[in-house]
């Protein structure tokens, strides 16, 4: 708990304040770009499944996004129109926001899984896959949406603070140690698909040089190869913010005894790099989904051009030759 000086003098530290305003504009931008590259992601020729996937990680970050604003927008009209004596959330609104945030957090990384998953059956049963129907991408997502709410509320241990807080954190209403072992456990799962991804899309390209295989199949193994362009670049990404994430944040809860309550609560909230991982996504497979195009046009374009055989190239010289106007 605060006294009321220190509260002053977070409301008032610049640092904090320009925290709080980056991350409700990074929330905003991702909620507009994860509206429209979801949008787009339904226009996708990719398989049924793997669109369910992608716009279920999109709406994850819209929604992620709105309850951050929301947070951060009930704070901020705290700090602004409150007596800074008197500011704090109620435990149960913290933790009702906190935890939705925190579980979309661990969903992102459990569905990449999924993702990969997806994939690694469509490359096993490529001969037929296309006729599968929704229900393996709208399972995956329940499952993985499921997963994540288990594992923050295991982690977080339910509503364990009895005071207000002048601002909301997971540390604050969880046991530290338990909110550590998450973030390490969602940074092993990051690394674990990073090898994984790549290691599919290196059995799909072995599968397609073996060039035993019908229509069907060499055109499942070409999508599973796109898609894992777009699976792979959200994976090192993720994965790079989330050992960010984890390692400032770890070092703050680490230090937490030795700090000011002021700049722990600032630093705090500084490390919380997850808002713009929310923005870079979905940039990220809208780039992606336009670059697997380029490569898909460019492909057809060289399988479609007509290629000349030595005979036709030597009587097409000679048809150039004889075809010349001969000088007077």
């Amino acid at each position: 708990e605060m006294t009321c000086e220190e509260n002053i003098a977070l409301i008032h530290n610049i640092g904090f304040q320009l925290t709080i305003v980056t991350q409700v504009l990074a929330s905003f931008l991702s909620a507009i770009l994860s509206i429209i590259v979801a949008r787009k992601c339904g226009q996708l020729y990719f398989h049924i499944n793997t669109r369910i996937l992608l716009r279920a990680m999109l709406y994850l970050n819209l929604f992620h996004s709105i309850v951050l604003i929301a947070l951060q927008g009930i704070h901020m009209i705290q700090y602004l129109t409150f007596d800074p004596c008197h500011i704090g959330l109620s435990p149960i609104l913290c933790y009702s926001l906190r935890y939705p945030i925190a579980s979309c957090m661990v969903s992102f990384a459990v569905l990449q899984v999924a993702m990969v998953v997806e994939r690694g059956i469509a490359l096993w049963k490529r001969q037929h896959y296309e006729s599968y129907g929704p229900k393996l991408g709208l399972a995956a997502v329940f499952i993985s949406i499921g997963i994540s709410l288990m594992a923050v509320l295991a982690a977080t241990g339910g509503i364990t603070q009895t005071e207000p807080t002048n601002y909301c954190i997971l540390n604050g209403i969880a046991t530290p140690q338990n909110v550590i072992i998450l973030k390490l456990g969602i940074c092993a799962i990051d690394l674990l698909m990073i090898i994984g991804t790549v290691g599919l899309f290196l059995l799909n390209k072995l599968c397609l040089r073996r060039k035993s295989y019908d229509l069907q199949s060499s055109y499942q193994l070409f999508e599973n190869i796109s898609v894992i362009r777009i699976i792979l670049p959200l994976v090192v990404s993720h994965t790079i913010f989330y050992i960010i994430f984890t390692i400032s944040g770890t070092a703050v809860s680490m230090l937490h005894q030795d700090l000011e309550k002021v700049t722990y609560v600032t630093l705090t909230s500084l490390t919380y790099s997850i808002p713009f991982y929310t923005v870079m996504s979905p940039i990220l497979i809208w780039l992606t989904i336009r670059w697997s195009r380029q490569l898909k046009e460019t492909r057809l374009k060289t399988l479609t051009k007509p290629t000349i055989n030595e005979n036709e190239a030597y009587f097409q010289s000679y048809k150039e030759m004889w075809s010349r106007p001969r000088p007077k």
